[in-house]
């Protein structure tokens, strides 16, 4: 690689770093993909490109899976209501985030309380970064997305 190249990669890994980083700030906010092109410094369709080769899923799968984790750390460790769970989570409606939590984890909110709460015996296939032993974050890189996702999937209004 030369040295130009080297600076490029450099670069854009900084740039999809920031772009990690202000998602992680603004999950329960709306994301529009223009903003996080702009936090990259790149346009829109080139960062689309360039964010799902590096993390391996789009934006808004990105974006919906990092709500829903949060959303289960939060109603596991802090019992967090269903109700502020799905507003703090970026979801208009409780039932659009129980359907949404729901399809992601294969259980409900509440039942996942019910069961899991405190975040005892949480199964280990289920990707919350939490464990009985260990309280660290969650890996930031997801395997590919199955499907392909709209990108106004990120406004999480249903």
């Amino acid at each position: 690689m030369t040295p130009n190249q080297e600076r490029r990669r450099r670069r854009r890994d900084e740039s999809l770093e920031n772009v990690l980083r202000y998602i992680d700030a603004h999950l329960s906010e709306r994301l529009d993909i223009a903003v996080l092109a702009g936090v990259a410094r790149i346009s829109p369709f080139h960062f689309h490109r360039i964010f799902s080769a590096h993390v391996g899923e789009t934006v808004a799968g990105y974006v919906r899976r990092q709500r829903l984790e949060r959303a289960a750390r939060l109603i596991l460790l802090n019992h967090a209501s269903i109700g502020e769970t799905a507003a703090m989570s970026g979801y208009a409606t409780a039932a659009g985030f129980t359907r949404a939590f729901k399809r992601h984890f294969g259980l409900s909110p509440s039942r996942m309380q019910r069961e899991f709460s405190g975040g005892r015996g949480v199964p280990a296939d289920l990707p919350l970064g939490i464990r009985e032993e260990e309280d660290s974050e969650p890996e930031r890189h997801a395997t590919e997305s199955s499907e392909p996702t709209p990108l106004s999937a990120t406004n999480a209004k249903d």
